[in-house]
């Protein structure tokens, strides 16, 4: 792994210091908590191990099993941080990481990517909705897909609420689509296209 890319994160790692801004400042447009979200590094890596430690976390969003040790935890990462797929970020809530957020299987030819997110800590209203939003505006505006698109446990309705919210739409149910203490589990799949970006969610609210 080169540490430089994760300890000085490059365009294409993290947002720009002017898209840090923008994604700062949008959150601040709408009164909301102040968020930000910054390039995920070593800096953040323990309190992703413990906040994982969580069974019902894990649980949320499928996470079969939590990360065995640190040293686990951060070979895990070492090789995520080389894929040029993804572009993971923290959640910060006045400079205190609360959660994790991040784009992956980014197909530039075909403009599209999967969503992730959950928040580890102060899971206050408004929080989750600010990091979407950033990390969609992020996806459009600087990544230009057109298509972002999640997967989410059929029983998480807070998630589900969530993206509801920032204004994805319910495209169909993924049928024992994992499998979690012995038993299928069902999932939805949900996606927002670039054109309807503030459509469905004026629809939400």
């Amino acid at each position: 792994m080169n540490d430089a890319r994760v300890d000085q994160p490059t365009v294409s790692q993290s947002p720009s210091s002017s898209c840090q801004s923008v994604m700062q400042s949008a959150g601040q447009r709408a009164a909301r908590p102040p968020v930000s979200l910054v390039g995920y590094d070593h800096s953040h890596l323990e309190k992703s191990f413990h906040w994982l430690q969580d069974a019902e976390l894990r649980r949320r969003i499928d996470c079969l099993i939590p990360p065995a040790s640190m040293e686990a935890h951060s070979a895990c990462w070492a090789s995520r941080w080389q894929d040029e797929g993804r572009r993971d970020f923290a959640i910060t809530l006045s400079g205190q990481h609360v959660g994790n957020c991040g784009l992956m299987g980014i197909d530039s030819a075909r403009r599209k990517a999967e969503v992730w997110l959950y928040l580890g800590e102060q899971k206050k209203r408004g929080i989750a909705l600010s990091a979407m939003e950033m990390l969609l505006e992020y996806g459009f505006d600087h990544l230009k897909l057109n298509r972002i698109y999640a997967r989410v446990m059929a029983f998480n309705q807070p998630a589900l609420r969530l993206f509801r919210r920032a204004g994805f739409y319910q495209e169909g149910l993924l049928r024992g689509e994992t499998f979690q203490h012995g038993e299928a589990v069902n999932a939805y799949l949900l996606s927002l296209l670039a054109k309807e970006r503030g459509l469905n969610r004026l629809m939400s609210l």
